[in-house]
């Protein structure tokens, strides 16, 4: 106990020391060496669920109580019989937080237009099928996003569990996993391998520890390519800014997560870039960012014009422009 005392004497957050942060929905597992997820970046989570909820085609009528389909692109054609699968990207993990809190945002938001839906039509979800993907270049995010993933995972099945659903959880991989979505056929809530059940949606997760950056990077090592969302929360504070820094940041959260070179600018820059150079954003995807103020909002913004993007910005609870994100001019 004296030794916890020295640690927030010296300053340390208390989130490496108890090894625990609350974030968006859930309580994340921390460790010194990936950065402590703040509540601002909750924006980030927000807008990019937002935006795949949106590409999904599903919305919730608040003042009916009740979920609806809504076709997107009506002058389309589309079949419901048709494999729809959504790509999300997120650079730079840490904690897994961002990733984590998107992905059971995204499966709780299915499950409840399941659970709440008298019209919902269940082929749209049978068929879709939704592929989360966190890299970064440390072993440390990675292991920590695993811890994560897996404990998140356990309390949504025990809570889904009670409304009629299954989570089953296989892996694929030493960090490759798959979540199906099951509804039980029956009245009888209780989980046996037996039950009968109707199979719903799939979620796929893959964790990789790879340098975005890198130009020989393959984005053949993941498997997949074509993504409908890109995110980051990329280091962004400027040389002048990280010297500043309070001593509780500066000497305990890792540099790497924080420091953004001269300007606090250059992630952005080099991750449209590689964005752009290795194709890998469909045409109609998104690239989402987090940002550290207003002036740096504005600078991004003119980051995507440059590459020939729509920019557009939402701000946090403070009035900030917290995020900024962008799509490609058809």
């Amino acid at each position: 106990m004296i030794f916890y005392f020295i640690r927030l004497y010296l300053s340390e957050p208390i989130s490496y020391i108890i090894k625990s942060r609350e974030f968006y929905k859930d309580s994340f597992y921390i460790e010194k060496g990936v950065l402590i997820p703040r509540h601002e970046s909750e924006i980030l989570v927000s807008s990019v669920s937002d935006c795949l909820k949106d590409k999904i085609g599903i919305n919730y009528d608040s003042k009916m109580n009740n979920f609806n389909e809504r076709i997107i692109n009506s002058d389309k054609s589309h079949n419901k019989l048709d494999i729809e699968e959504y790509k999300i990207l997120e650079v730079g993990v840490g904690s897994g937080a961002l990733i984590i809190s998107l992905i059971f945002d995204i499966l709780n938001f299915c499950v409840e237009s399941i659970y709440f839906s008298k019209n919902l039509n269940f082929l749209f979800l049978k068929n879709l099928i939704f592929s989360f993907i966190g890299i970064d270049k440390y072993e440390k995010p990675i292991k920590i996003t695993n811890i994560n993933f897996l404990n998140i995972f356990e309390k949504y099945k025990n809570e889904f569990r009670n409304k009629g659903i299954i989570l089953s959880l296989k892996k694929e991989d030493k960090l490759s996993y798959l979540i199906e979505v099951y509804k039980i056929n029956s009245n009888n809530k209780n989980y046996e391998e037996n039950i009968d059940k109707i199979f719903l949606i799939k979620f796929k997760f893959q964790i990789k520890k790879i340098d975005f950056l890198k130009l020989k990077f393959e984005f053949n090592k993941i498997n997949i390519n074509n993504f409908d969302i890109i995110f980051a929360n990329p280091p962004y504070i400027s040389k002048l800014d990280y010297n500043n820094l309070d001593k509780k940041i500066k000497c305990f959260e890792p540099k790497n997560a924080l420091y953004g070179k001269v300007d606090g600018d250059f992630y952005y820059e080099n991750y449209i870039y590689n964005i752009e150079k290795k194709l890998i954003l469909k045409n109609d995807g998104y690239i989402f960012f987090e940002v550290g103020d207003d002036k740096q909002a504005e600078r991004v913004e003119n980051i995507f014009r440059k590459y020939n993007y729509n920019s557009f910005y939402k701000e946090d609870y403070s009035g900030v422009k917290r995020v900024v994100f962008g799509t490609k001019k058809l």
